[in-house]
């Protein structure tokens, strides 16, 4: 009877732990500004692929372009999207619409701060 106990005990512990393992990885937490600007390279990689998204229902079937944007974290770790600037009205507003009010899991000490970053866009429609 007490190896079966033991049996469960260490099922349901490693079920925990790696249930507790994959919502970590789900949640990964941001820590850097370069961190940051990865995962928004990652937010518009995965946006392009989207047949719902801001560029397919503008019928933008290419866009190559660079869009410097300031943009500040809340402390509700909220992207505010201050400014944006590119040679293409389009691409900032993709950028725009895209980030601004984007909830985001960043550490504490990022909260508060204004940030600037320059994204590349390279879109070509399927």
């Amino acid at each position: 009877m007490k190896t079966l106990k033991l049996i469960f005990i260490s099922i349901l512990l490693f079920a925990t732990v790696a249930v507790a393992s994959a919502k970590e990885a789900k949640t990964k937490v941001i820590y850097s500004s370069e961190d940051l600007k990865n995962s928004f390279r990652e937010m518009i990689e995965n946006d392009f692929s989207r047949t719902t998204g801001f560029l397919y229902k503008n019928d933008v079937s290419r866009l190559s372009e660079n869009v410097d944007v300031i943009f500040l974290i809340s402390p509700d770790k909220i992207v505010k999207v201050l400014s944006t600037k590119s040679n293409n009205e389009l691409a900032s507003d993709y950028i725009k619409q895209l980030l601004d009010k984007q909830q985001i899991n960043v550490s504490n000490t990022m909260v508060g701060e204004t940030y600037h970053v320059n994204l590349k866009l390279n879109y070509k429609a399927h």
